[in-house]
């Protein structure tokens, strides 16, 4: 099963070699350059690999923020550093203090992000080596910020003038080649269902979920938005290709049995008129075509599917069949009230974000800061300024995660070990050999061209492409090192960060019903806020349709982890992402109510709905007091929650919100497995 999981991870896909080519050329083009100038720190390296897929461009205004702010940052921390180096617990506690603040400042204050890393590493880095070397300390700071100098200008030509390509583009362009994957994967699963021309199980190779990957395209493209629209229609494409992708992976199993083998031909081919029906549909929505003929050509084929005469096996197995095909359907079926309304294109400004304390950051940051103390002091200890690569791989290597932790450092402390044997064979092969740029650059491509494609994939193995930026810490100088023992002790120093933050992870682990339970909280609160639609202003539903947007996308990346865990997470990752579809329809359909035709009974269906969402997020408060989280918060959440009943419906809005409330409860039900 882990092999087959690796090989769908390893498939190639459209545009995967081409990225992968895309970052391996723009580093190598940044490591020609830095050697050029005679700047042997590789922390621009680093940063150009990190960001130059195109989905991560930045403004001018943005570059030179960040060059002013990373020189102040040194100049300030290098005052401040000098003045404690001979204070030894000062020293460490302002090194425990420093990285956690700056931690949370980071990935909790909107306006920075991860980009800002890089200001950190400089900063954190000088704590460390003023201990070895002091007299060189201002010399090592001026090399890092000249190769960040050069990394930031390399990036912003090549994402905004020499190679663009908007990360809502990227995004679309995958999307589709997804979905295509998906309906050529049913169309397999078919033939294997009856056995059509030899196919069997083992013909199924799976495919990879692609969520990790379309989120952190997502971010960006949410981020970047100029009206809420844009970033509701991304979310919903994004979330339905991953419902399209669980519901062929459900529909595997029944496949796989091969009990349509011995249909007769009206019942195979009833099962080839769906299955035709249903390709028709998704080749609609990829192709953005109207569909509706379509889709009234699938239930009708869905309907008579559900009508054929077999034996009770089969009759279970294509009854299972078509209730996948018609939640394919559904899913493929777009309601205008699915989205903000048209007038949003054109609205004011979005709202910028508001910083709020998140605890699930905190417990991070705590985690993070004693990860780094623990490498920190073990550096000492070894008595090797080589091993301060283990503080950069851990803030390069440890964004927030919600899950699955351990196994993510564990796999990026093979990846580098990986990268020593890149390193050595670069080494090998070119220092007695060759002694100009492009051979050097050449091999700086073809190993990160080959660390990124298999970083792409998404799931276990993508955490290997860690090996990547260890590559170009342990190989470049500037050009090749001409011995491996430096290279050595680097990946050394690497590869114990990782191993401290898995281990930390483990004696500290984070509990995916906690942080679910306090992440759901938010976009709940602004559920409960647009049922009240009707009678805000226009800039108040905006605001609370984005807080929805951002936290289904910052719930999704729990499934993504989820998915990385397996059960030991405790949530099933398929069913978190129905539920977070469904509560993205249900926002933008409660945004709408104020332009939707209503009946006469609008105002008691309304406060139905409020007070049942109003009760859910009462019950959720209450259970994050301490001490008081269920092991299934959102179970719980529903299950004690008092609802009424929804009353009579008397018009079309009505019914589809009243379809939507009961659909997500009896999804957040299903959501833990414990």
């Amino acid at each position: 099963m882990m092999l087959r999981s690796w090989r769908a991870e390893l498939a190639p896909f459209p545009n995967r070699w081409r990225r992968a080519a895309r970052i391996g050329f723009v580093t190598a083009l940044g490591a020609g350059f830095t050697a050029i100038f005679q700047i042997s720190n590789p922390l621009g390296l680093t940063m150009l690999l990190i960001f130059a897929a195109p989905e991560y461009g930045f403004s001018l205004a943005t570059a030179i923020t960040f060059l002013v702010g990373a020189a102040a940052m040194q100049l300030l921390m290098l005052a401040m550093i000098g003045a404690l180096v001979n204070a030894p617990v000062p020293h460490v506690c302002a090194f425990i203090a420093y990285t956690f603040i700056t931690t949370y400042l980071i990935y909790g204050v909107p306006g920075l992000g991860r980009l800002w890393v890089w200001v950190q590493i400089p900063t954190v880095t000088a704590f460390y080596l003023v201990l070895f070397d002091h007299r060189a300390l201002g010399w090592d700071n001026a090399q890092m910020f000249a190769s960040l100098a050069v990394a930031v200008t390399m990036l912003w030509l090549f994402n905004n003038i020499i190679w663009p390509a908007p990360a809502a583009a990227v995004l679309s362009g995958s999307l589709r080649s997804t979905l295509e994957r998906s309906r050529r994967r049913l169309e397999l699963l078919m033939r294997i269902f009856v056995a059509e021309g030899g196919a069997t199980p083992e013909h199924d190779r799976g495919v990879a979920s692609k969520l990790a990957y379309h989120l952190t395209l997502l971010e960006p493209s949410i981020r970047n938005s100029v009206n809420v629209r844009e970033p509701a229609e991304l979310l919903a494409a994004v979330t339905v290709a991953e419902r399209i992708h669980n519901e062929i992976d459900r529909l595997c199993v029944i496949a796989c049995t091969q009990l349509g083998a011995t249909l007769d031909e009206t019942g195979r081919s009833a099962l080839r008129e769906a299955a035709g029906a249903i390709d028709a549909a998704l080749a609609a929505h990829i192709s953005r075509s109207d569909g509706t003929g379509a889709q009234t050509e699938l239930m009708r084929r869905i309907e008579s599917l559900r009508r054929v005469e077999a034996p009770t096996p089969q009759r279970e197995a294509i009854a299972g069949l078509a209730a996948h095909f018609e939640n394919i359907a559904a899913l493929l079926s777009v309601q205008p009230d699915e989205l903000p309304r048209g007038s949003a294109e054109s609205a004011q400004p979005l709202p910028k974000p508001a910083f709020h304390l998140s605890k699930f950051l905190v417990r991070f940051c705590a985690r993070h800061t004693i990860a780094m103390t623990i490498a920190f002091v073990s550096g000492l200890f070894d008595n090797n300024a080589a091993i301060h690569a283990a503080l950069w791989l851990l803030m390069i290597g440890g964004p927030p995660s919600h899950g699955g932790t351990a196994k993510k450092f564990t796999v990026r402390a093979i990846g580098a070990a990986g990268a020593l044997l890149f390193a050595a064979l670069g080494t090998i092969v070119l220092a007695p050999n060759f002694i100009s740029l492009p051979p050097y650059m050449l091999a700086i491509f073809i190993g990160i061209a080959l660390m990124t494609y298999i970083g792409e994939g998404g799931g276990e193995l993508s955490y290997l492409a860690i090996g990547g930026t260890a590559f170009v810490i342990a190989f470049s100088a500037p050009g090749p090192r001409t011995e491996m023992v430096g290279s050595i002790w680097t990946i050394w120093g690497i590869s114990l960060g990782m191993i401290v933050r898995a281990v930390v992870s483990i004696v500290w682990r984070e509990h995916m019903n906690r942080t679910l339970a306090e992440e759901f909280e938010r976009p709940l609160a602004a559920l409960v806020t647009l049922t009240r639609s009707a009678s805000l202003e226009d800039h108040e539903i905006v605001a609370a349709e984005m807080a929805i947007a951002t936290g289904v996308q910052a719930m999704l990346t729990v499934a993504t982890d989820a998915q990385l865990e397996g059960r030991s997470a405790g949530i099933d990752a398929r069913n978190l992402v129905d539920a977070l579809d469904t509560t993205r329809r249900l926002a933008f359909a409660l945004g709408n109510l104020s332009t939707a035709e209503r009946g006469p009974g609008r105002d008691d269906f309304d406060t139905a709905i409020r007070e049942r969402l109003e009760s859910w997020l009462a019950s959720l408060r209450a259970q994050l007091e301490p001490g008081q989280l269920n092991t299934a918060p959102l179970r719980t959440m529903v299950e004690s929650a008092a609802t009424s009943d929804l009353g009579p419906i008397n018009d079309q809005a009505s019914g589809y919100l009243a379809r939507l409330i009961l659909t997500l409860d009896a999804q957040l039900r299903k959501i833990s497995l414990l």
